[in-house]
């Protein structure tokens, strides 16, 4: 697993993994700086700092019948 809370860029993080990717969970986060360090929320596809396709094609690319999973939030966080 490799959780954006730990602030590594996900497509710079996805490159090197995805060769031993066998499935893939995504979701989008929104950051946003804050004084005691980072605030970080789960916001739908596109509202975060996640870029989709780019992420997904970088892992296609290696592992093109790898399986993803897309969480969808369906709450007000």
């Amino acid at each position: 697993m490799l959780p954006v809370s730990l602030l590594e860029d996900p497509l710079e993080t996805a490159g090197p993994f995805a060769p031993y990717a066998t499935a893939v969970h995504l979701k989008d986060m929104g950051v946003e700086a804050y004084e005691d360090g980072f605030l970080l929320a789960e916001v739908p596809f596109g509202g975060g700092c996640l870029d989709l396709e780019a992420v997904v094609d970088a892992i296609r690319t290696v592992r093109p019948k790898v399986r993803f999973t897309l969480e969808v939030i369906n709450r007000d966080p």
